[in-house]
């Protein structure tokens, strides 16, 4: 969440479709899940108190919890769950040195002393051992899997008329074996790691910037989860084209490149249309929605604040109550896909993409 101050008279780029509210005597703006701040007064001597506080505690710390917060991994984990849980399986450990113990002990001499055997206790023991050790380590081991797994969820607001995506992304990453390539990301895109407040591990990372943003060591570790906050500013031409056809039943095109799990677009008179399952490329017809209807809610604060909370409550709510994130000319995609955040280039074999994105229709309509 970028916030812009500036001193002085001051006007916006024409592009920008916002509007300014006033907080005391600062001039408020929201622009998709950036904020501006303008004050007139230069001469910061000269500000009151109040001034000081509406800029201090009410704006700059009024970014969403959900990215700024200082996680422990367990916390990253819970924000985002890449793995269902990171403890010990001590109860199926117990059991097997339960087991162990039996074995090693009375059940080895038990059965030797009946055989009247009891000399080969020094080569029973060390290999009941050697088989005990290999199957606790197989039992840990195994018991995750050998897969390594990236989880990516993303909401984009994707401004048609700037051909301007927004993009904020959550990337968690959970890895058997410690990938020896590391992460890579462009250089437009601001990584934040999270999971890392609170470890004592005292292991080194290290970033290489030579030719872009390369988490090169110490990110990824074997069997503990990494997670990143992304951000990203992008010029692109993806887009949804809406019509009608002869029949004047309303029609999409899906233009975004990747397919449309479930689709509400809200039409300049502002009624709700509907559809699912849309493929990348296609054409298919949207229904209006019955018992839908633009709420009336919505301004250009609407979107920042959706952040507010926790990233698991904001995506369900904006899935389940979309005509509170909606206004006219608008709709909101859902994907189980991530087109606006590169993909992870080192070898997993579980992938699980979620995103939302937001588009603005652009001034161009299609003509059927």
């Amino acid at each position: 969440m970028n916030c812009n101050k500036t001193l002085g008279a001051w006007k916006k780029d024409s592009d920008w479709k916002t509007s300014q509210v006033s907080m005391g005597q600062l001039q408020v703006g929201y622009i998709h899940f950036g904020l501006t701040i303008n004050y007139e007064q230069k001469d910061i001597t000269a500000w009151d108190q109040e001034t000081w506080k509406n800029l201090v505690y009410d704006l700059w710390k009024m970014n969403p919890v959900t990215m700024n917060r200082n996680m422990s991994i367990s916390e990253a984990n819970q924000f985002l769950p890449v793995i269902q849980s990171l403890g010990i399986p001590v109860k199926g450990l117990f059991i097997l040195v339960m087991i162990y113990g039996i074995i090693i002990g009375p059940v080895n001499i038990f059965v030797l002393s009946r055989r009247k055997k009891q000399i080969l206790l020094l080569w029973t023991t060390p290999a009941i051992a050697v088989v005990a050790t290999l199957a606790v380590f197989g039992y840990a081991f195994f018991g995750e899997g050998w897969k390594g797994r990236v989880r990516t969820e993303a909401l984009t607001i994707l401004d048609e008329q700037s051909h301007t995506a927004t993009t904020i992304g959550v990337k968690g990453y959970y890895c058997p074996v410690t990938p020896r390539r590391g992460l890579h990301f462009d250089y437009e895109t601001e990584v934040t790691p999270l999971g890392i407040s609170g470890t004592t591990s005292g292991r080194g990372r290290t970033i290489d910037l030579t030719k872009d943003q390369h988490f090169s060591s110490g990110w990824i570790v074997a069997r503990v989860p990494a997670h990143f906050i992304l951000r990203k500013n992008q010029t692109r031409r993806e887009r949804l084209l809406f019509s009608e056809n002869e029949s004047e039943q309303r029609m999409v095109l899906n233009g975004l490149g990747a397919d449309i799990s479930t689709l509400w677009y809200a039409d300049a008179d502002g009624d709700i249309y509907y559809a699912e399952n849309i493929p990348a490329g296609t054409r298919a017809e949207i229904q209006k929605s019955r018992g839908r209807s633009l709420s009336g809610t919505f301004d250009e604060s609407t979107w920042r604040e959706a952040l507010n909370t926790s990233w698991g409550p904001a995506r369900n709510r904006i899935i389940t109550e979309p005509e509170r994130y909606l206004k006219a000319n608008t709709y909101i995609a859902v994907m189980n896909d991530v087109i606006f955040l590169e993909e992870s280039d080192i070898k997993l074999k579980e992938k699980t993409y979620f995103s939302i994105v937001f588009g603005i229709e652009g001034p161009d309509k299609d003509e059927g």
